[in-house]
């Protein structure tokens, strides 16, 4: 049933209103754990994926929420690892890169909060600076992002940052190449795996996003049988969030 390793990725983990399908109520979170046990999955974090005898499944973040702070708190003491992927110019700010910010803003967690995460033992990447699609980007202001944001989260942790979540789950060849070259050794994509030649596939590590419109059956069909229609919801989303793009930009 699961004789294969899963990586999960989840975005916001708030009890307030938030539009969309990225934000996953805290109980409904720690629930979802619950079902990855019913469903032989265990958990495993990042640093320990090449033991064989590890659990099967692994718990990542992207965007780096003020409201990930007590669920990833909660995992660490739980002595699960999950990783975190930070959008570093949005440390301590508003998520106006997102298309529902204006209504419905939330807040990044601050430096000191991802420190202390780190130092709790949740592994901290990249997730870029500014949140923008590294596709839509030129070749000098994507290696830009890539440096700043690298630099800044290895000021931040005191530690070595060589994993990075590509905004949108979009990357090429090219940038591939870029951020091992900017010292990134793992990248992270999202439901919908673009073409890329096989040479450069073990950089990129698959993830299943979860998402709050998820139930019981969705997971099920998502994580057990690997259900074409989820695949093709997986895709439809996977599309649609090249939205945000471009409408945050008239926010900023």
């Amino acid at each position: 049933m699961a004789d294969s390793g899963i990586i999960l990725a989840f975005h916001q983990t708030s009890d307030k209103f938030y539009p969309g399908i990225n934000n996953i109520r805290p109980h409904f979170f720690f629930a979802i754990l619950d079902l990855l046990m019913e469903f032989n999955f265990g958990l495993r974090s990042e640093s320990s994926a090449n033991d064989r005898q590890t659990p099967k499944a692994t718990i990542t973040f992207d965007d780096a929420y003020e409201d990930n702070f007590p669920v990833l708190s909660a995992l660490c003491d739980r002595g699960i690892y999950p990783s975190l992927f930070v959008p570093t110019d949005y440390i301590g700010t508003k998520n106006i890169w997102e298309y529902s910010a204006r209504m419905f803003p939330a807040r990044h967690l601050e430096a000191g909060q991802i420190r202390k995460l780190s130092d709790k033992g949740v592994i901290i990447g990249s997730h870029g600076a500014s949140h923008r699609s590294f596709t839509v980007l030129d070749q000098s202001t994507r290696k830009a992002e890539l440096d700043r944001s690298k630099r800044t989260l290895e000021d931040i942790t005191g530690k070595q940052v060589d994993s990075i979540s590509f905004p949108f789950g979009r990357f090429n060849k090219a940038i591939i190449a870029e951020a091992r070259t900017c010292g990134f050794s793992r990248g992270y994509s999202l439901s919908r795996l673009p073409h890329v030649p096989d040479h450069v596939n073990p950089f990129i590590n698959h993830r299943v996003a979860v998402y709050g419109n998820d139930d019981y059956y969705s997971l099920r069909r998502r994580l057990v049988k690997n259900s074409w229609w989820e695949n093709v919801k997986g895709a439809i989303s996977w599309r649609l969030a090249g939205g945000t793009t471009t409408i945050a930009r008239r926010l900023k």
